[in-house]
């Protein structure tokens, strides 16, 4: 039996959406990443991100923010509405960070309480969109359950993981305490990632004092013309930006 989305995000803390995205939503937000990054240079093969004020200054992108699909997913994902979340790393260049991580741990603040947990409302969304015909499955590795309370961590962390293979019209939702890592890239990949959660104001503080509070730093400042009224329009201004 396939489990719904809710019943993955609290068991495996991840989940897989084949073809989300529409073939010209999935280009719309390739040349938009190109938009975002204009001149900037990266090392070849070398992960870089990019993030503060990003999506705000690209219009492009923004069409993903009123896209039903993802946010029905979203309400599925967190049991709740969600809002957007700022981020230091919107953007990636030749792929996520190849090391197993967390995006968020159970440290940031004490009397942690499981999954009722606020903090369990922070979920990353993922995208590899291309510009080129086909699914050019892009690997993303994801450990199981590590997001759980109490979870025993391997002997071998590496070879547990699990990889997923994402096409250009994939996503990928995951809780950002669960152990995850990106694979290696050949060629130059472009990895666009939101980050939301649910409109509890402790959740969201949370989220800024782990980004060490430069989650914070440019949401506002760099808000282009029409994206905040965008925010407005689908809900998805949390409440502590502005």
């Amino acid at each position: 039996m396939t489990l719904g989305i809710r019943a993955q995000a609290q068991q495996n803390g991840y989940v897989l959406l084949r073809d989300l995205l529409s073939p010209d939503l999935g280009q719309a937000l390739a040349l938009g990443i190109e938009d975002a990054l204009g001149t900037q240079t990266v090392t070849p093969g070398s992960p870089t991100s990019f993030g503060l004020g990003y999506f705000p200054r690209t219009p492009r992108l923004w069409p993903l923010l009123h896209h039903q699909p993802l946010t029905n997913a979203l309400i599925d994902f967190l049991g709740t509405s969600p809002v957007l979340l700022p981020s230091v790393d919107t953007i990636a260049v030749n792929g996520s960070e190849t090391g197993p991580h967390r995006d968020s741990s159970y440290d940031a603040l004490p009397s942690v309480e499981g999954n009722n947990d606020p903090r369990y409302g922070i979920v990353r969304a993922i995208f590899y969109p291309s510009r080129g015909p086909g699914r050019s499955n892009n690997e993303f590795l994801v450990l199981p359950g590590s997001h759980l309370p109490g979870w025993e961590k391997p002997d071998d962390v590496s070879s547990a993981m699990t990889p997923l293979a994402i096409g250009p019209r994939d996503a990928v939702l995951f809780d950002a305490r669960l152990v995850h890592a990106g694979a290696p890239h050949r060629h130059t990949k472009h990895l666009l990632t939101l980050t939301f959660g649910p409109d509890n104001v402790l959740s969201q503080e949370t989220h800024s004092h782990e980004m060490k509070n430069l989650a914070t730093m440019g949401f506002e400042t760099d808000l282009s013309p029409g994206f905040g009224t965008l925010l407005d329009r689908t809900g998805l201004a949390p409440r502590w930006v502005g």
